[in-house]
């Protein structure tokens, strides 16, 4: 199994804060994917290089793909981050996809409700076909902020073909082994949107994307 370089808190923001912005300015644009998986149509919002729509211009680009937080949606990085001015710089195609607060897993109790699934399998093929990408693991990055942050971690232990550098913002790595029953206050309400998507304890779903079982489970090579 590939290894992957794994990078936590702040220090992802090597795409972020290098200096100040280009002349060119970066440009985002919203689209959905009929989603087979999810049962209905999925937004996400992609920024993309300052150059890449010039017609001389042929070049593929590296995608990261950002996970936002609980209670956020795909548009909060570049509503409340200022995420266009910062990737100006930068020759990275920005991916966010709507993440609800489904916990970037497939649920347990909903169906239709496989945020895990839809990244993996439907999103990242369907990026990888609009926009001039490099379609290898090399190519590919993800990171998130909370929810997002467990997200990304979650996605590099699990699919570690796939992604050669993974960040984590405040991530909530914990989550899959969090009750509701025995949490108060903002951890409680917090808490309930875990259960819809994990099962009651013990579960197998909470089993498959505990952060820390993933990584107990490696061996020293992977």
């Amino acid at each position: 199994m590939p290894k992957f370089r794994l990078i936590l808190g702040l220090s992802l923001l090597f795409c972020f804060t290098l200096g100040v912005a280009a002349q060119d300015s970066a440009k985002f644009e919203d689209f959905k994917l009929k989603s087979q998986l999810m049962s209905r149509e999925m937004p996400y919002r992609v920024i993309l290089p300052a150059k890449y729509n010039q017609p001389e211009n042929k070049q593929n680009y590296p995608v990261l793909y950002l996970l936002h937080g609980l209670f956020g949606h795909f548009d909060n990085w570049t509503d409340k981050a200022q995420m266009v001015k910062h990737a100006a710089a930068h020759n990275f195609i920005i991916v966010m996809p709507e993440g609800n607060n489904g916990w970037y897993t497939d649920s347990a109790t909903v169906p239709t409700e496989k945020y895990e699934s839809y990244i993996i399998q439907e999103l990242i093929p369907e990026i990888e076909k609009n926009f001039r990408t490099h379609s290898v693991r090399e190519g590919r990055m993800v990171a998130g902020l909370s929810m997002g942050g467990y997200g990304s971690i979650k996605f590099g232990l699990k699919y570690p073909d796939k992604f050669v550098i993974i960040g984590s913002f405040s991530g909530a790595l914990g989550v899959a082994s969090w009750n509701e029953k025995n949490l108060t206050g903002i951890a409680k309400t917090i808490a309930q949107s875990i259960t819809p998507v994990y099962g009651e304890e013990n579960s197998q779903t909470r089993l498959n994307n505990d952060i820390f079982k993933l990584l107990k489970d490696k061996s020293a090579d992977d």
